[in-house]
C-alpha cells in the first residue's frame, strides 16, 4: 500500500524523521545521498522559527547541521554561524551552496576582539582555553569574498565527541536529529559536550517529534514522499517505511531513491535508517544530568503549549550552574 501526505509537512516526516546530518555511529549514512538530498528535504517552515529565536544571541552552534538548510538563512541574516556535522559529503554541498571552496579547513580564519583570549574558563579535555564568552556586534552584511561568507565556520565533527574550543550563546538541532544518536549513553556524552560549550545561561534547542506520533507512521507501509525534478530532464522520486520495535525503542527502516532520464528509470539507491524515539521525560532526565534545566516546551514552531496530540516537542533548555551542582550529586 502506497499513502500519499500533505507535502509541506512531510519533509520532516519521511522515514529518518531527521533534516540533519550523521553521527559518529552513521546509522544514517547521507553521504549516499548527499547529491540529491536538498531536492527532497528542503523545506523551510521551521525557519521563520529559528530566525526569531536567535535574535539577541551573537554567537550560535548549529549541530548536525547537514546540508545547511537551517543555517543558511540564519548567515544571511548576518548571525556568527559554527555549523558541525559528521558528514564531509553532506558539508560539501553545505559549503558549494555559500561558495566556499572545497578543501578549506573549517572555512577561514576567524579574527575579531571576539576570538582573543582573555577568558580562563576551559570547554573539556582538549578544548582550547582563552575564548571569552560574549562577542561584539553582528556583522548584518553577509561577506561575499572568495572563500565564501566569513561569519560562518563549517567543521567535520562528531557531536558526541564535540570539541570545538569556545562556548556559544545558542546552540541549536533542528529537524528530531538528536534522535540519530540511538545509544543512551552517547546521548548522555552528547549533551555533556553540548552543556560544556554553552556559556553560563546560554540556552541550548533542540526538536524532536512526539513519541506516539513517530510510533504510529512506523508500522512497516511503503509510503511516497514525493517526485521531484532535478533539472536536464532528470527526477527523483522518493518511497520509504518505517518499522518499530518496543523492546529497543528503536525504528528503522529504509528510503528508496529513483532516478528517472526523460522517462526511463536510470538509477536506484538505498539508504538504510535507524533512530530512537525519544520521551520528553528521557531527554529531560538526561539534560538536567547534563547541567541543562529545561525552560519551555512547544508542540509546534509557533509557541503552543505541547499536549499529547502535539506532532512536535520542541525544547528549550538553558546552563544553569544550579542543575550543575545537581548533576554533580548524582553522580
Amino acid at each position: 500500500m502506497i499513502i500519499y501526505f500533505n507535502k509541506r509537512r512531510i519533509g520532516t516526516i519521511l522515514s529518518c524523521g531527521c533534516l540533519g546530518g550523521t553521527v559518529l555511529e552513521k546509522n544514517i549514512d547521507f553521504g549516499h545521498v548527499a547529491d540529491i538530498y536538498d531536492y527532497y528535504a528542503n523545506v523551510d517552515f521551521d525557519i521563520g522559527f529559528f530566525k526569531t529565536l536567535c535574535k539577541g544571541h551573537k554567537k550560535i552552534l548549529e549541530l548536525m547541521c547537514g546540508t545547511g538548510r537551517v543555517s543558511i538563512p540564519l548567515i544571511k541574516e548576518g548571525y556568527q554561524m559554527t555549523c558541525v556535522d559528521y558528514s564531509e559529503e553532506m558539508l560539501d554541498v553545505f559549503r558549494k551552496k555559500i561558495g566556499i571552496p572545497r578543501g578549506t579547513p573549517e572555512n577561514v580564519e576567524r579574527t575579531g576582539p571576539e576570538y582573543m583570549p582573555g577568558n580562563k574558563e576551559q570547554i573539556g579535555p582538549g578544548s582550547t582555553p582563552g575564548i571569552e564568552e560574549q562577542v561584539g556586534p553582528q556583522d548584518e552584511s553577509q561577506d561575499t569574498s572568495p572563500n565564501g561568507p566569513q561569519n560562518v565556520r563549517i567543521v567535520c565533527q562528531d557531536v558526541c565527541e564535540l570539541d570545538l574550543g569556545e562556548r556559544f550563546d545558542l546552540i541549536i538541532i533542528p529537524s528530531n536529529s538528536i534522535s540519530e544518536i540511538i545509544d543512551k549513553e552517547k546521548r548522555r556524552q552528547a549533551l555533556r559536550r553540548i552543556a560544556r560549550h554553552l556559556t553560563r545561561d546560554g540556552i541550548f534547542f533542540c526538536t524532536l517529534y512526539n513519541p506516539e506520533y513517530r510510533k504510529s507512521l512506523a508500522d512497516g507501509q511503503v509510503r511516497y514522499l514525493g517526485k521531484y525534478d532535478l533539472g536536464d530532464g532528470r527526477s527523483l522520486v522518493v518511497t520509504y517505511y518505517n518499522v518499530f520495535s518496543p523492546e529497543t525503542g528503536i525504528i528503522s527502516g529504509s528510503q528508496f531513491y529513483e532516478i528517472y532520464e526523460r522517462g526511463l528509470l536510470k538509477e536506484k539507491r538505498c539508504l538504510d535508517i535507524k533512530f530512537a524515539v525519544i520521551t520528553i521525560e528521557e531527554i529531560c532526565k538526561m539534560a538536567r544530568e547534563a547541567g541543562l534545566c529545561l525552560k519551555a516546551v512547544y508542540g509546534d514552531y509557533e509557541p503552543y503549549h505541547y499536549d499529547e496530540s502535539s506532532m512536535f516537542m520542541n525544547l528549550l533548555f538553558i546552563r544553569k550552574k544550579r542543575c550543575e551542582r545537581i548533576s554533580r550529586k548524582r553522580r
